[in-house]
Formats: structure tokens, sequence, C-alpha cells
């Protein structure tokens, strides 16, 4: 599980704001705190998406030397969400006649693309098996 650390800060307005001291730029808000964090972990994942190469966190002690007194809070980083933002490449793959009828008519029972549902597929495969 990765995570990164989140400054949340109530500013002038009212509005908890957000900012991850490890990765610039990457900044959001929420009318209240619970808001925030679903914000900051939808932006943790955009700002990562596509990277060939992810900043390192840093310790908490370090980032607690940054803030004037906000809450330090780990945002754990959404793979899924993360790979929602990442760019999609085109692939060619080969599939038997017979399995690929099953998954069109699947995915048309659910509401996905062809691409969706082997992308999701594959994800799910992944992450059951990464443990192996």
């Amino acid at each position: 599980m990765e995570y990164y650390y989140g400054i949340f800060e109530v500013g002038e307005e009212g509005l908890t704001e957000v900012h991850f001291p490890d990765i610039p730029g990457c900044v959001t808000f929420g009318e209240n705190w619970d808001e925030a964090f679903r914000m900051a972990t939808d932006a943790l994942a955009a700002s990562l998406a596509g990277l060939d190469k992810k900043p390192t966190a840093s310790p908490r002690e370090k980032i607690l030397s940054q803030t004037n007194g906000g809450d330090v809070v780990p945002v754990i980083l959404d793979i899924k969400t993360m790979r929602s933002y990442e760019k999609s490449v085109r692939v060619n793959v080969s599939i038997p006649e017979s399995l690929l009828r099953e998954i069109d008519s699947f995915r048309g029972k659910h509401g996905k693309t062809r691409s969706g549902l082997l992308a999701e597929a594959a994800a799910t495969y992944l992450e059951e098996n990464a443990q192996a």
C-alpha cells in the first residue's frame, strides 16, 4: 500500500485545503474535511498517473516540519483511480472466437466496452495474484 502525506488546513473561506509537499502542484480542497479527503485521494491519483517514476514519499516528521498547524494525514494512492487517468495504449490481442462472444455478451449486459472489461479483468487478476 503506497501513500503520501497531505497537509489539511482550513482556509480563509472555511474550505479545507489540501496539498502534498512531495508532489508539487498537487493541491485540492473540499467544503469539509471528508470531502477534502475524497478530493485529495483523487488529486493524488491524477497527479501521479502516467509518471514513469513516482516521487519518494517523505517521512511524517519531515512533512510535520513543513506545516503551520495543519493536520498531516496519510492518503493512500488508489491504483484504480490512478489508472483511470492514465493514457490508454492500443494493443492487438488474439482471443478464441467463442471466448470473445462470451466477453461481448457479458459486456453488453453490463454496459461496458470490450476494452474496459478486459482492462478491469486484467487488473482484478493481477490484484488477486500479486501475493502469489
